[in-house]
């Protein structure tokens, strides 16, 4: 049986079938990537998926904080501020979970800054410090175990009922 070969999406060579890998199928069609070039298919697409990602949350931003229109949101100065900061050595994951944490925890208000690229550069290190912390807190949480059984005790409440009493007013009258 003779072999088919297919082409490698990342270089374009023909490669036997039997020797590539499926790395996408759309519309019933596979796309296959010869052994030599998976790594770097892999690298390629995981970087797609970050900046993917970072547009999307950037896009979230201007519609549900600021409010803004779909089609108003200023790309091109987006893109220019992301190639600006991914040049000055800035990930694109990094980048995203920085916006994240000034947006979710710090609670920044988006329009006290212009550009994303203000905003990457005025957090990032706090935000690099945060996950830390909390990456060596979740280590230390899932680490602890208790010395002793944990009891809990629950405290008794006090009745808190007003006593009343009955006066009665013949017994006040002096006869």
């Amino acid at each position: 049986m003779a072999d088919t070969y297919v082409k490698c999406k990342y270089c374009g060579e023909k490669v036997r079938k039997s020797q590539a890998v499926i790395v996408k199928t759309t519309n019933n069609r596979n796309q296959y990537v010869c052994a030599t070039c998976l790594d770097d298919y892999n690298k390629q697409n995981q970087d797609v998926q970050a900046y993917t990602k970072l547009t999307d949350y950037i896009q979230y931003i201007y519609m549900n904080i600021v409010h803004m229109d779909k089609n108003m949101i200023p790309w091109k100065r987006i893109a220019a501020d992301i190639q600006t900061l991914e040049k000055k050595g800035y990930k694109r994951t990094g980048m995203l979970l920085t916006l994240k944490y000034a947006i979710e925890i710090e609670k920044i208000r988006w329009q006290d800054f212009y550009g994303v690229e203000k905003i990457i550069m005025s957090y990032y290190d706090i935000a690099k410090d945060y996950l830390l912390r909390t990456r060596a807190l979740n280590k230390v949480g899932d680490t602890f175990e208790p010395d002793e059984e944990i009891v809990v005790h629950s405290k008794q409440h006090k009745n808190n009922t007003i006593q009343r009493f009955t006066i009665n007013m013949e017994d006040l009258q002096e006869e």
